[in-house]
């Protein structure tokens, strides 16, 4: 432990402070919140990061929550990860379906401990998809952190990823507002378009928009998406400012004409118009690298 907080370097702050809020918006995902985190904890771990501070973290995010009740099933799963780490002796065990298959057998706590706010089928329901998840996230995990724009990503590792995104979105709708999840969709659109090869970043509005619908039970909030994302890729070949002036134009014609929203009030326009602001204040040279950068690594890829 003593060697664990000597290399707690600004890296390392950062590094998990971002896995807590992962903690938090992941164990949001449902109305209720559940162990649906396990499966970030679990790619922590296989990915070789501080069992302390990963499992500390872990814990104390159910407090945060004030989800106290999931205090003592948390504590079970970190000490069966503690029992893993003792045997994990051979490098056969440190594969991603034994670590899919270890986040199964953690969750056996939650099961088996006093919990009023779920009952037994709804502890299997959350027991299962969290085992998915925990699929989803150490491929995605795995494959940004040890290709990152290196090495071409396979189909299972693309499908991960945007899976990811879309849980995330679930998370930030729940623990913060779906108003949150609008202005970083809007802004993912722009610089996905702005960035990315022409249609790409329309896909990605895609996976942004499924968040919502599923959210809000409602499929127009995928079209509407979609539209978005086809206005930022027909209008960025212009100017960056034609296409975040053109997405929030078009926005409330969505509300205007298919009345998707429900009403259009003033934080209705918010979350769009700040994330346009900010796309548009993205001094051109950074952004311009990046783009290189991106259109070095496809063509090595072809």
């Amino acid at each position: 432990m003593k060697n664990a907080i000597k290399k707690f370097d600004y890296i390392s702050v950062l590094k998990y402070a971002l896995l807590t809020a992962l903690y938090l918006l992941f164990s949001s995902i449902g109305n209720e919140v559940s162990p649906y985190s396990t499966s970030i904890l679990t790619a922590s771990l296989y990915l070789g990061n501080s069992f302390f501070f990963t499992c500390f973290f872990y814990v104390i995010s159910f407090l945060i929550l004030g989800k106290n009740e999931l205090f003592l099933s948390s504590l079970i799963t970190c000490f069966f990860f503690a029992i893993v780490k003792i045997l994990h002796k051979r490098e056969r065990f440190n594969s991603k379906f034994n670590y899919v298959v270890f986040c199964l057998l953690s969750l056996i706590g939650f099961i088996l401990t006093d919990t009023p706010s779920f009952d037994r089928n709804s502890k299997i329901i959350i027991v299962l998809l969290t085992t998915l998840l925990s699929y989803f996230t150490i491929n995605a995990s795995s494959a940004i952190t040890k290709k990152g724009l290196k090495i071409k990503y396979d189909y299972e590792e693309l499908l991960s990823i945007f899976a990811v995104i879309v849980f995330l979105g679930l998370g930030v709708c729940n623990l913060l507002s779906p108003y949150v999840w609008k202005a970083i969709t809007v802004f993912a659109i722009l610089l996905a378009c702005y960035l990315l090869r022409i249609g790409l970043g329309t896909f990605l509005s895609v996976i942004f928009g499924i968040s919502f619908a599923i959210y809000y039970g409602k499929v127009e909030y995928v079209a509407s998406t979609l539209l978005l994302g086809f206005i930022a890729d027909g209008l960025n070949g212009i100017s960056r400012y034609a296409s975040s002036i053109s997405i929030l134009a078009v926005d409330y014609i969505i509300q205007l004409v298919f009345n998707v929203y429900g009403s259009y009030e003033i934080y209705d326009y918010l979350p769009p118009l700040i994330s346009a602001i900010l796309f548009i204040v993205i001094p051109n040279n950074p952004l311009s690298k990046l783009k290189e950068r991106l259109y070095a690594f496809r063509e090595k890829q072809l």
